[in-house]
């Protein structure tokens, strides 16, 4: 790593920030401080703290043991001077989080989606305006590790940790020093491995399935009783989950195409999410034969159970979690957005955002068109202005 003290800010209060709290407070040259805006958080976490170590327990069973800097819910306390800002929240936070740290900015700073998630793109150009221009911006596919907090501010657990994580640069101000994915991979380590993408509309159009189709397979036809035990997410993947995954991920690809078509631009790193999935995960899958037995067989996601809510007689699911909340307007809008910029229809998700809005009480398509009156509460590229092939390839720079 590089023997200069790189400034770290981590955006966030969940499982995720108390892992990179961890990671990055442990390595040498380095200063990371927390930014959590949510509720008392921060309050929370600064006294557990007090006399004690922030601890990580990893898969092979050592440990972590380090300290943040500082945490604070005050961006000023904490952001400026920052070269690296971690997002690392829920999609549907991250213009909170985008806002409250634009102000202090600074000249070639870094700032990562972690994971940005669809849209990310189009919505840190929105609220960044012309100092979108002299920072460098990622969107990171998926965050590296499966993990759970034991002890909020004190204890997190790794469960898994992905083999590679695409990330996509949707601004590169490092000009020729060291280019912003090598400067992320230098201070969090490997694995891991960091692999840059063709440009963030491959990963745009993957990462919007899984979760939706999932739930949509498991709670399309309940019948309303509340169940005795929470049952698995993604290892209790059944046929007919697999088939709503593959039919979403189908419709996907066939965007991807016509995308390329039209454009020129490469979509290779577009991949059907039965070959990401082995490709990321690798040896933990113990059965890669389909898209079913990958997610079944999956050591990473043991014991992940869907989202649930307790109620008299058992537990019912909780249709207001973010695989919803978030993956719906934050993900599956974004994509059929992209659709309707190339004149593609996509019955399949157009079913998917039907019942997931129903769901989350909200209004973002009507019939096939994009004119629920929720949908500027998405990051649909039309929300944006960017309604044809032309302003989306300005957004691309092509």
């Amino acid at each position: 790593m590089s023997s200069k003290v790189q400034k770290i800010v981590i955006c966030g209060g969940g499982n995720g920030a108390h892992v990179l709290a961890s990671i990055l407070s442990s390595r040498e040259n380095t200063e990371t401080n927390v930014l959590t805006l949510y509720q008392d958080e921060a309050e929370i976490w600064n006294k557990a703290m007090e006399n004690g170590m922030l601890y990580c327990l990893l898969p092979n069973e050592s440990e972590i043991r380090s300290r943040p800097n500082k945490i604070s819910k005050n961006p000023a306390d904490v952001v400026p001077g920052a070269n690296i800002i971690l997002i690392t929240v829920p999609a549907f936070s991250h213009e909170e989080y985008l806002r409250a740290i634009e102000p202090y900015i600074r000249y070639r700073t870094i700032i990562v989606g972690f994971p940005g998630l669809p849209g990310f793109e189009f919505q840190t150009r929105h609220i960044l305006k012309a100092k979108s221009q002299f920072v460098s911006v990622l969107s990171a596919t998926t965050f590296p590790w499966a993990c759970r907090i034991v002890e909020y501010g004190r204890n997190v657990k790794i469960i898994g940790v992905k083999n590679y994580v695409d990330v996509a640069v949707i601004q590169d101000s490092s000009k020729g020093t060291l280019n912003p994915i090598e400067l992320l991979q230098s201070v969090l380590g490997s694995p891991p491995v960091f692999n840059k993408t063709n440009h963030f509309l491959e990963h745009s159009l993957m990462f919007a399935v899984v979760h939706p189709g999932l739930m949509y397979g498991r709670w399309k036809y309940w019948d309303g009783i509340p169940l005795s035990e929470k049952p698995l997410f993604y290892q209790g993947t059944d046929d007919f989950q697999a088939k709503c995954v593959t039919d979403l991920d189908d419709e996907v690809q066939g965007i991807a195409k016509e995308i390329s078509k039209r454009t020129g631009v490469d979509f290779r790193g577009c991949l059907p999410m039965h070959t990401w999935l082995v490709k990321s995960y690798g040896s933990a899958i113990s059965n890669p034969c389909s898209l079913k037995t990958a997610l079944v067989t999956n050591k990473a996601y043991e014991g992940m159970v869907h989202p649930m809510k307790e109620v008299k007689g058992g537990y019912v699911p909780d249709f207001k979690h973010r695989y919803l909340s978030e993956d719906v307007p934050f993900g599956l809008v974004v994509v059929k957005g992209l659709a309707k910029i190339v004149g593609l229809k996509t019955p399949v998700i157009d079913e998917l955002i039907r019942w997931g809005q129903q769901k989350l009480g909200k209004v973002f398509i009507e019939g096939t068109e994009l004119t629920g009156g929720h949908l500027f509460e998405t990051r649909a590229p039309q929300v944006y202005g960017i309604t044809s092939l032309k302003d989306l390839r300005a957004v691309m720079g092509l």
